[in-house]
């Protein structure tokens, strides 16, 4: 349990750190909260044409309870082209519509695309901003750590399973990049993409891959459940087995940030010159 428990300690701290920075973030500024009910549906977008209205609430997602219009653009945007079934309140009727998400591509300022994401069509009310007290400020920030954690749990195994594309993985220069995007918009952008990436790097370290902190963790789980060490040639294997992803997951991502680079500079270069 205590080496399990070391190996956690890493994680954790990842994940207190996020919770720290978007409690103090909400203590002193509020959060946005964004009601559920819809301000307008887009004409000819999947939620059109499943018969969904102006004023519609929306009250769950394939079972999944929605409180915000946060919770709907977190649901819907990793499932681009998925079967979605939607609760909805009508006035005073509960009703429900089945369709089939839309999709677009999101692109950075070079044209880069970042990721697709789904879309329904529709257009949220007007934000409001909520002033929180601390305990309310904590139970947001874990909150919304742990949805961005299965967040980005669900864009994995779609990746793993060939739905998402591997070409949206992106590494450190993306990461640098969007850090100094996020700095120029403000401290508090600053701190709040400090909290996503630390959430990230924490779930990321909890993935059951030896080498990582979940690896050991997984090492001790079978040794707290078999009562014995597993053999050093499983261990051996095992270790190299995650080596061996650790090192794909970082040429594909970097490959993908210096191909997204050299397709701007290309670009920027044929359009000075056009001029």
């Amino acid at each position: 349990f205590k080496r399990a428990f070391i190996a956690f300690a890493g994680p954790l701290a990842n994940y207190v750190l996020a919770i720290s920075i978007l409690s103090a973030i909400y203590f002193a500024y509020g959060k946005v909260y964004i009601s559920s009910e819809i301000s307008d549906v887009v004409e000819e977008s999947v939620a059109y044409k499943a018969g969904i209205l102006k004023g519609d609430k929306i009250l769950s997602i394939n079972s999944n309870e929605i409180q915000s219009f946060d919770d709907v653009v977190n649901y819907v945007s990793i499932r681009p082209n998925h079967f979605m079934k939607i609760k909805l309140q009508r006035n005073d009727k509960i009703i429900e519509v089945n369709l089939i998400s839309g999709s677009r591509e999101v692109r950075d300022d070079r044209g880069k695309l970042m990721a697709e994401v789904g879309a329904l069509g529709i257009k949220s009310s007007i934000p409001v901003l909520e002033k929180q007290g601390l305990v309310s400020s904590i139970i947001h920030a874990g909150r919304e750590t742990i949805q961005i954690s299965f967040m980005t749990f669900e864009v994995l195994k779609q990746m793993i399973f060939g739905s998402r594309s591997v070409s949206e993985l992106r590494g450190v220069i993306t990461m640098a990049e969007q850090s100094g995007v996020s700095f120029e918009n403000g401290y508090v952008n600053f701190a709040i993409y400090v909290a996503m990436i630390s959430i990230n790097i924490g779930f990321v370290n909890l993935l059951p891959i030896p080498v990582l902190d979940g690896g050991h963790i997984m090492f001790c789980a079978y040794e707290i459940i078999a009562r014995k060490r597993p053999s050093k040639n499983i261990q051996s294997i095992l270790t190299t087995i995650g080596v061996i992803i650790i090192i794909f997951m970082f040429v594909i991502s970097t490959s993908n940030d210096i191909k997204a680079l050299l397709f701007w500079m290309i670009k920027r270069f044929s359009y000075e010159i056009s001029l």
